[in-house]
Order: C-alpha cells, then structure tokens, then sequence
C-alpha cells in the first residue's frame, strides 16, 4: 500500500463518526452496463457516497433564515472560538452592517472531536448561538470535502437560499458590499459559480507528494491535472447549482482537497466558472475605497475583522467620487 494511501486511511480512523474510504477508480465514477430494449446497451451510475449521511439529528441543526437573500457557509476548527466571535460581531451580523437581521445568515461548519473539553465547549457555543452546523465526521484538514459538501446538502435541504457563498475563518467577507450586489446588479441568477479560478494547467496540478497536506494519491484520482476550480477562501453559487452539485457529487469519489473537488464536481456538469478580481487572495494594503469593491479577502486574523468591518462600513461616504462597480469583474 502507497503511503499517501495509508496517511489517507488514518486521516479518518480513531473515530465511531462515519465516513467514506477512499476508494481506486481511474474515472473516478463507478458505472455499470446493462441492456436497455430502446438503445441496445446503456451505462448507470452507481452513487459512490452521500454528503447527507454526515447529518445529525434536525432539531441540532441551525435554523434557516428563509427570507435572507444569502447563505455563508463558514468552515472552521472546533478550537477556533475566537475567530468565530470576531466574525459574529463584525461582518456575519447584519444590524452590525447596518441591515435588517434577515438580510443574510452565516453558518460555522464543525466536526466531530475527540477530545472531551473541546466537544463540550463547541456543545455550549452551539446551544447559545444555534449558529452551528455540527457534522459527524471527524474534524480535520483531510476531511473539509465531507464538512463542505454535507453543508451544501443541509443548504439545499433545509435552508435554498438564493445564493450560498462558501469561505474560511480566516477571511472577511464584504457583505454589506454582497448584499447590494447581488439585490441590484446581478444578473446572472443561475448557473452561477463564481470566485478566484485557476485557470492554470500549472496551478491546477494534483500533488501527489506523500508528504504535502493537500497529496492526493494516482488510485484515489488518476489524472494529473484538476479541472478549473474556485479557491476555497471564497466562492459564490447560485441555488441551483447546489442543487445540482449536491446530486451529482455522489458518482464521484471524494478527495481531500475540497475546493478542487467541487471543481471536478462543477466540471462533471459543465458549468462554466466564472473568475473574478473581487475575490481576494490577500488583504494587507487595501485602501478604504477598495472596500466598495472587494467581495472576500484571505489571511484576516481575527482583531483584523473589526477594522475591517469598519471600512466597509465607511467606504461608501470616504469615497464619493468612485463609482460602484456593477459586474462580477
């Protein structure tokens, strides 16, 4: 057995959660023949797994805010508390953006742990903010495609919102900045995935290094090169490509690299990825004015989403004389 292959298998031992093996197909879709009267011959798609076997009970699920315009859907560590309170006081809470408390609702997304304390703080967290979607498989970098992908079926599920924007507890999301967008200029209301694409051959090779955190091995996904995919940090999608992500990512093996994974995914469904400059890789050196056109920044630590939040808030009357930017680009 490769190493990669074994690292991978214990990434998601030590654990009564569920989970999936990863398993060898060169397609990385598993299909059958069968005779069909019409046609002669036909393939069928066997699914492979299902992001919803993830869910807990429903009444430990967050509730929807049916009215708001858009979901976040937040990937964090159970440890993470601190990150989680800067967000929520800042750029997750509507009044604090000065909307009503429907305009948009956040989610964290958090794993199962072993460890005791952890498990009891996230539990007490969870209760007070009902804030939480608090998924079975273990919680660990290897896993976040089980973490994003169980979020996408709880969304299509339980909360279809209009659009779904998916980011880290790391960045900052602009969404005072979002939400005027996306109610005023958007016009691209379906098939819509959107983000920071690799469009390079050469930024979008599978590493297959046993030592990298992001290895994925040749019998887990054969090719060498992932299709073109949004960067994890922030991306945007419209309902109903949730929808269709969330059916059609169950005939294709998960790998352990969730944002290249929803490529393959979005790619599978030939949706065209939309690439936009609004999404941010960095956020040292913004100015105030850059603020009325950013949509989602990385490497923001958490007594940076303050003054953040607060040129976003601002933005708009420092800078009079710049004219809103009204298209993805």
């Amino acid at each position: 057995m490769h190493i990669a292959r074994k690292q991978a298998s214990l990434d998601l031992q030590n654990s009564r959660a569920k989970r999936v093996k990863f398993k060898a197909r060169e397609s990385n879709v598993q299909t059958i023949t069968s005779d069909d009267l019409s046609t002669g011959k036909t393939q069928m798609r066997i699914p492979i797994w299902n992001p919803g076997d993830y869910d807990r009970k429903r009444s430990d699920m967050p509730k929807c805010v049916v009215n708001a315009k858009f979901l976040v859907l937040i990937t964090t560590a159970p440890g993470n508390i601190d990150r989680r309170t800067a967000i929520r006081k800042t750029w997750c809470n509507p009044y604090a953006s000065e909307h009503s408390k429907d305009s948009w609702q956040c989610v964290f997304l958090i794993g199962a742990s072993n460890n005791q304390s952890i498990v009891e703080s996230v539990t007490r967290e969870k209760a007070h903010y009902q804030d939480i979607l608090h998924g079975s498989y273990i919680d660990s970098y290897r896993n976040l495609t089980y973490k994003v992908f169980n979020s996408f079926t709880w969304s299509r599920t339980y909360c279809p919102l209009e659009y779904v924007i998916k980011t880290d507890d790391d960045c900052f999301v602009n969404t005072k900045l979002v939400y005027r967008f996306l109610t005023t200029h958007n016009t691209k209301t379906t098939n819509l995935y959107v983000g920071k694409i690799f469009l390079e051959a050469d930024k979008r090779d599978v590493i297959r290094n046993s030592f990298s955190k992001w290895k994925v091995s040749k019998d887990v996904y054969a090719p060498n090169t992932f299709p073109p995919y949004a960067s994890g940090t922030g991306y945007i999608m419209s309902q109903d490509v949730i929808a269709k992500v969330v059916e059609e990512c169950r005939y294709h093996t998960p790998i352990p690299v969730e944002d290249a994974y929803t490529g393959i995914v979005i790619d599978a469904l030939h949706i065209n990825p939309k690439t936009s400059a609004r999404f941010m890789p960095f956020s040292s050196g913004l100015s105030i004015c850059n603020y009325l056109y950013m949509f989602v920044t990385h490497n923001v630590e958490p007594d940076r989403q303050s003054v953040m939040h607060h040129n976003m808030l601002i933005a708009k009357s420092e800078c009079p004389g710049d004219v809103e930017e009204t298209t993805w680009f």
